[in-house]
């Protein structure tokens, strides 16, 4: 808060400004970057600590989006989407096949990044609706974002949030290679 400034003339003083003042660098980043409206609006709280926001992400499909947004190593990327798939229980659906083949076809630098994201969407949507619980209990929706923060959890285990850091500074390699 400004020096002598009640917190009510902070706010006010705050929203005057232009919107992208008001932003946080994640929030200009990824916007900058073309990431999809939710994930930014996630991410603005974070302020300029995208580690945190990482860290916290409750989705599958905006971890791969940060991710891939950022510049994390294409390979990485596409082991992250593959441990995902590895987790259908139809390995041969539509959604699974379609997010391991756009993974392995960014790893090796040939697809546009959009349809790799919708596909990871897909893939998580299906992945969590076809858990027994969430599918029993499909408006409950701390099961579904129970199932949700799962399947992040199994991307921030391929891809730390070092690699994240290391993607968005723009530095070659992580320092401990």
């Amino acid at each position: 808060m400004s020096k002598g400034l009640s917190l009510f003339e902070t706010v006010v003083g705050w929203l005057r400004l232009p919107a992208d003042e008001r932003r946080s660098p994640v929030w200009i980043e990824l916007r900058a970057r073309g990431a999809g409206r939710d994930l930014i609006r996630f991410t603005e709280p974070y302020g300029s600590d995208l580690g945190q926001a990482w860290s916290e992400c409750p989705r599958a499909e905006w971890s791969i989006e940060i991710a891939v947004r950022v510049g994390v190593p294409a390979s990485l990327v596409e082991h992250a989407v593959g441990d995902l798939a590895k987790l259908s229980v139809t390995p041969d659906d539509a959604a699974t096949r379609t997010a391991d083949e756009l993974a392995k076809r960014h790893g090796a630098g040939r697809e546009d990044i959009e349809p790799l994201i919708e596909a990871v969407a897909d893939l998580t949507t299906t992945l969590v609706e076809s858990k027994p619980e969430v599918h029993a209990a499909l408006h409950d929706d701390h099961l579904y974002a129970d199932a949700q923060r799962d399947l992040a959890d199994v991307v921030r285990r391929r891809i730390s949030v070092n690699e994240v850091r290391v993607a968005l500074e723009g530095l070659e390699s992580h320092p401990y290679r």
